[in-house]
């Protein structure tokens, strides 16, 4: 569910919650970088939205491919909860190996 607050560009964050009563407990995100390309770190931000810090996401999945549809292992981080201020950089999170990727997928 891509989440949208006052304040907040459209599509810059995104939420999984409740869709028809069902409760997604392991949501998935995936980004197409455009192109493959070699990666060795990615930096997340976690949810960011002062008093709601909470929410963001723990522990986290990796994966990559390069065709969308098999995925690739690449490990699992455990992301710091945000600070809930502007000036929040995300987490840099380093991988076990580098690798060719054009699709990217979180699992939290």
């Amino acid at each position: 569910n891509a989440y949208r607050d006052r304040g907040v560009e459209r599509g810059t964050m995104w939420a999984a919650g409740d869709v028809g009563g069902q409760r997604d407990t392991t949501p998935t995100l995936t980004f197409d970088l455009g192109k493959t390309l070699r990666i060795g770190s990615i930096r997340v931000w976690n949810f960011n939205e002062l008093n709601w810090t909470g929410n963001g996401a723990r522990e986290v999945e990796f994966s990559a491919s390069v065709d969308g549809k098999t995925f690739a292992p690449l490990g699992k981080a455990l992301l710091e909860q945000a600070p809930g201020d502007d000036d929040y950089e995300g987490q840099l999170v380093s991988l076990r190996e580098a690798c060719e990727a054009r699709y990217v997928r979180l699992r939290a």
